[in-house]
């Protein structure tokens, strides 16, 4: 899902991923995949998690196909 803003991701005891989307979106899934670049920290802090992540500028192109 691009440009979903995520407030809060749980884990219970059954390894069930919960993602908090807004009030009223939840999203609850075995796995997750986060592409939060700079965020990515901020999003695990909460579940005790913290990668040695470095985020770098690179360039990025989009071709329209014919």
């Amino acid at each position: 899902m691009d440009n979903c803003p995520v407030k809060k991701i749980l884990v219970d005891s059954e390894s069930n991923t919960r993602v908090i989307l807004s009030e009223d979106r939840t999203v609850v899934t075995k796995y997750l995949i986060i592409c939060a670049g700079p965020w990515t920290n901020r999003l695990l802090e909460p579940l005790g998690w913290k990668l040695p992540l470095q985020p770098i500028k690179i360039p990025v192109f989009y071709y329209k196909a014919h």
